[in-house]
C-alpha cells in the first residue's frame, strides 16, 4: 500500500564514516564496507560510570516484571561523541561520553511512556511517547522545538498518533517517519516544519505486503525505509514513496534497529524452531505483547537483505547480559549501545582485536 501523498528523500537514520561498525562475540567479525575476521565484541564494565547512580529495569512484583523505570531508547550523536539513554523514570534522558561519564540529564516536561528515542544528524532529539501518543524534537539540552500527534489525544490522522513506536530521519532533516505501531498500523510523513505529507498502513493489523501486525522500529537508509514489524515476524523494505520491496521473512522477530553505513542491525530473537513469519504473524495479527523472548541476538544484514552475521550474546539480567533489547545504536568507534527493558541496565559493547589479547 503506498503512501497517499507523492514525496522523495534522501534518507538515513545514520550516514555514519566508521572504520569499525560490528563485530562477532564470541569468534570474530568486524564489518566496515569489507568484513574482516580478526575482531570480537568485549563487554565494556566501566560503561556507563556510576551505574547505580539512577533506578534501572528489572523490577518484579509477584512474580511479573514492572517495566515502568526501563531503560527503554537508545541514540548515538557520532558527530559529538554524546549517548543518550531513554529511561522510564526521571531523569527521562541520560546523557552519556563514550567513556561513560555522565554530561547531562533532562525530562520532557510532558510524558505519558517514553518508548523510543532517535538523534538527528544535526544533534537534535526525537522522542516517541507511546502513553502520550506524540513525538517530539528537542533540542539536545531538552528544549522542545516541534511536537507531533496531539498529547493525551489517541486517534488516526494528521493530527493523531495510537501509542506510536519509533521515529527516525532523513539525514539533512527534512522529512520525519514514525512508526504508529501498538494500536495504528501503520507508517506516517512528516516534514521537518511538521505538515503531514502521508501514510501507509492503516488501522488494522495484517499480513500481505505493506501491512503490518506491529511496527515497532524503523530506520532509513539510503532511498529505503526499513520497519520491524516486530509481531509480524519480519522487517519490510519500502521506498520513499511507501511502495513495497522487499521483506526479509524467516529470520527474526526484530524490536529494533539502527543502520550504518551499507549495513542494517536488528536486535531480536531468531524464530522459534517449527515456526514461519506467516505463521508467527497470523497468530499476532490482532496485534498485542509478544510472547517474552527465548533469546536476544543481534543480526546484521546488507542492503540487499543478506544475513552477513548472527551475533550471540549472553543471555540473563546481570550486567554484561541481555534479556529483552528494545534499542540499538552504534557510535564511530564501532561500540554499540543496547537498552534492556526487562534487564536491568544500558550497556555498551566494544571492539577488541582478539590477536593483540
Amino acid at each position: 500500500m503506498p503512501i497517499n501523498n507523492s514525496y522523495s528523500a534522501s534518507i538515513s537514520k545514520y550516514s555514519l564514516l566508521f572504520k569499525i561498525i560490528l563485530l562477532l562475540i564470541p569468534s570474530s567479525v568486524v564489518i566496515a564496507g569489507d568484513m574482516r575476521m580478526d575482531y570480537g565484541y568485549e563487554h565494556d564494565t566501566g560503561w556507563p560510570q556510576e551505574l547505580k547512580q539512577f533506578p534501572w529495569g528489572l523490577y518484579e512484583t509477584d512474580g511479573e516484571f514492572d517495566t515502568t523505570k526501563s531503560a527503554t531508547g537508545m541514540g548515538v550523536d557520532a558527530n559529538k561523541g554524546l549517548i543518550y539513554a531513554l529511561v522510564r523514570s526521571k531523569p527521562h534522558v541520560r546523557v552519556y561520553k563514550t567513556d561513560g561519564s555522565l554530561v547531562n540529564t533532562w525530562s520532557p516536561e510532558k510524558v505519558g511512556r517514553v518508548h523510543m528515542l532517535h538523534v538527528e544528524k544535526s544533534g537534535n532529539i526525537w522522542i516517541a511517547d507511546n502513553h502520550g501518543h506524540t513525538v517530539t524534537k528537542y533540542t539536545p539540552e531538552g528544549k522542545v522545538l516541534l511536537s507531533l500527534g496531539t498529547f493525551g489525544e489517541a486517534g488516526m490522522d494528521a493530527k493523531h498518533f495510537a501509542e506510536p513506536t519509533d521515529v527516525s530521519t532523513t539525514a539533512d532533516g527534512k522529512f520525519i517517519f514514525i512508526s504508529d505501531g501498538y494500536v495504528n498500523k501503520r507508517v506516517v510523513k512528516f516534514d521537518s516544519s511538521g505538515n503531514y505529507l502521508g501514510m501507509w498502513g492503516g488501522k488494522k493489523a495484517g499480513i500481505a505486503n505493506g501491512q503490518f501486525v506491529l511496527p515497532h522500529s524503523l530506520t532509513v537508509l539510503g532511498d529505503r525505509v526499513y520497519v520491524a514489524d516486530r509481531e509480524g515476524a519480519r522487517v519490510q523494505i519500502f521506498d520513499l514513496e511507501g511502495n513495497f520491496i522487499q521483506d526479509w521473512r524467516d529470520i527474526v522477530l526484530p524490536w529494533a534497529m539502527a543502520s550504518v553505513d551499507k549495513y542494517i542491525l536488528v536486535a531480536g530473537e531468531r524464530l522459534p524452531a517449527g515456526k514461519n513469519t506467516k505463521l508467527i504473524a497470523s497468530e499476532k495479527v490482532k496485534g498485542g505483547y509478544i510472547d517474552p523472548p527465548l533469546r536476544q541476538d543481534v543480526f546484521v544484514f546488507n542492503e540487499s537483505g543478506k544475513l552477513i552475521k548472527e551475533i550471540s550474546l549472553p543471555q540473563g539480567n546481570d550486567f554484561g547480559q541481555v534479556n529483552w533489547l528494545h534499542a540499538i545504536d552504534v557510535d564511530l568507534e564501532g561500540n554499540i549501545f543496547l537498552s534492556d527493558v526487562v534487564g536491568n541496565h544500558i550497556q555498551k559493547w566494544q571492539p577488541q582485536n582478539i590477536h593483540e589479547k
